[in-house]
């Protein structure tokens, strides 16, 4: 008795069985307080956000404060360091107006300081000079950088183009501050220039499949179906150990649906498109060939009834052959 080989549906595309999925953006991460305190100009999230744009600003009068306190800061520092560079230049105006007159008149002329007029008394007030200029120069580039590092720290920006969602309850009077505390989760922000269908899969018969050549789907209602191509796989890591996954992008007009998913956990249909001359048979049938008794596994039962053919890969309820 010969197990029948059927045909493999849609052509060569064969069904390898059914896995638990999600659905994930290209990007996705998690953004918390940087303290306890009252929240701002939050951004209406019912939209798409640009990168960069300002989602909320955190203690915002503190910051308003910090600000004062930091140009205050740099108009004395200035004053200072502009009154220390005039004390130099006048003394190199005095010592040059002393160089300059005769051997004779300079006994009538006060010496201004206690060193000799030379050139290298000269050189050492330029030097002196150019550091005082170059210390109040970087000294307000100093304090402005540490400045727009507390508003870095304290102004969330959009980090993406994409999706915000926020994790409290937003008032009722649209622009109201909300007080929350540093703890407390704050908002979650996808990068929407792709979706994924992503699953883990441990069967090494199926991982040495040409990936290129996997898809999925998602039966959704009202005979809806959600579809992903093979884009890539990696290796992750979490509470249960190491696991290969699959990413299957989604089709770019399924965009919405594919966000209207997020945090579900699906069930999909993986899929194998084995090229020109791929054909499965059934495990039942094989299951009922006499020498099934002789063979430990799905791969050997097959291999034995059909020596013609080469064994692709062992499907859910199926082996998938390929003549030699």
């Amino acid at each position: 008795m010969v197990a029948p080989i059927l045909a493999a549906p849609e052509g060569d595309t064969v069904f390898l069985g059914k896995y638990g999925a999600e659905i994930v953006p290209e990007q996705m991460r998690s953004i918390t307080l940087p303290e306890q305190g009252v929240v701002t100009d939050l951004v209406d999230a019912s939209g798409r956000i640009t990168k960069d744009t300002v989602v909320a600003r955190v203690n915002a009068d503190q910051i308003a404060l910090k600000e004062q306190e930091t140009e205050i800061s740099i108009l004395r520092e200035r004053v200072s360091k502009k009154d220390e560079i005039r004390k130099l230049e006048k003394q190199k105006a005095e010592l040059q107006f002393y160089s300059s007159l005769p051997q004779e008149q300079r006994k009538y002329q006060t010496k201004p300081g206690d060193a000799e007029p030379t050139a290298e008394a000269l050189a050492d007030l330029d030097e002196r000079i150019a550091l005082a200029r170059r210390e109040l120069t970087c000294g307000e580039e100093r304090k402005r950088q540490d400045f727009q590092k507390t508003i870095d720290t304290f102004v969330v920006r959009m980090p993406y183009n994409g999706r915000l969602q926020y994790h409290f309850s937003l008032p009722e009077e649209q622009g109201a501050p909300v007080k929350l505390d540093v703890g407390q989760p704050f908002i979650s922000v996808c990068n929407d220039a792709a979706f994924y269908i992503t699953m883990p899969i441990p069967q090494t018969e199926i991982t040495q499949l040409p990936a290129e050549k996997l898809s999925v789907e998602i039966a959704l209602p009202e005979n809806k179906t959600l579809r992903g191509m093979f884009a890539r796989r990696r290796v992750e890591q979490s509470s249960g150990g190491t696991k290969l996954v699959y990413f299957f992008r989604i089709p770019k007009e399924d965009d919405e649906l594919a966000y209207s998913m997020l945090g579900s956990s699906p069930t999909a249909r993986l899929f194998f498109s084995g090229g020109s001359g791929v054909s499965l048979v059934g495990k039942k049938e094989l299951a009922l060939d006499p020498r099934a008794k002789d063979a430990t596994e799905w791969a050997e039962l097959a291999a034995m009834v059909y020596p013609d053919c080469t064994v692709v890969v062992v499907a859910e309820d199926a082996v998938v052959l390929r003549k030699k």
